[in-house]
């Protein structure tokens, strides 16, 4: 794993400090280390999560991709009314082990560049969800990696799924991330469409 990406937690924090700075609302986020999934917590979690974005809200691989703000959004709100599961959305950089490269590359002047309205170009950073252990819950890289990796349709059911990775350097995740700023309210001050959804 790039060092770059090492450590979440202190990336976080530092995230949470800057987003705070920024007058962001919704920045508020309980760490509880004592949380733990074991793997049917998280077949049955992920199990849900795909059942409700592919079966209830009807969506398609192809229409998630460039969606990771809303769909992050959406799944957080499905998470704490049918688990009590708390979470955050959290922007940022990912780094990809087997490829040695970064992806969704934006940095923090652009992001706060879009705060003032300096900057309208195209959006490169990605959304993911932070549990209060400090897991992330991605549910829209495996989507954007289907039309870069099976265009026309192969496999889609390998893809039709999500991320839930550790945030620990140790682990040995493909895919590692680095947050830049907290919480969903970013968008609303950048002026991005929020989606209503029914339960």
């Amino acid at each position: 794993m790039n060092g770059y990406f090492k450590d979440y937690k202190s990336t976080f924090n530092q995230a949470m400090i800057y987003s705070e700075s920024q007058g962001l609302n919704d920045t508020h986020f309980v760490y509880n280390p004592s949380i733990a999934f074991n793997s049917r917590d998280k077949r049955q979690i992920a199990m849900s999560i795909v059942q409700f974005l592919y079966k209830e809200q009807c969506y398609t691989l192809e229409s998630l991709v460039g969606l990771c703000m809303t769909m992050s959004r959406e799944v957080q709100q499905m998470l704490k009314l049918r688990f009590g599961l708390e979470s955050i959305v959290t922007t940022g950089t990912g780094y990809d082990s087997v490829v040695n490269q970064t992806i969704f590359d934006e940095s923090r002047d652009k992001l706060e560049a879009r705060m003032r309205k300096d900057y309208n170009e195209d959006f490169y950073a990605h959304a993911w969800l932070t549990l209060p252990n400090l897991d992330i819950l991605d549910v829209t890289l495996l989507p954007s990696l289907w039309t870069v990796n099976n265009p026309g349709g192969a496999n889609r059911e390998q893809y039709q799924g999500l991320i839930w990775t550790s945030s620990s350097p140790d682990q040995g995740e493909q895919f590692s991330y680095k947050p830049l700023i907290i919480g969903y309210d970013y968008y609303q001050k950048i002026d991005l469409p929020i989606k209503k959804i029914e339960f």
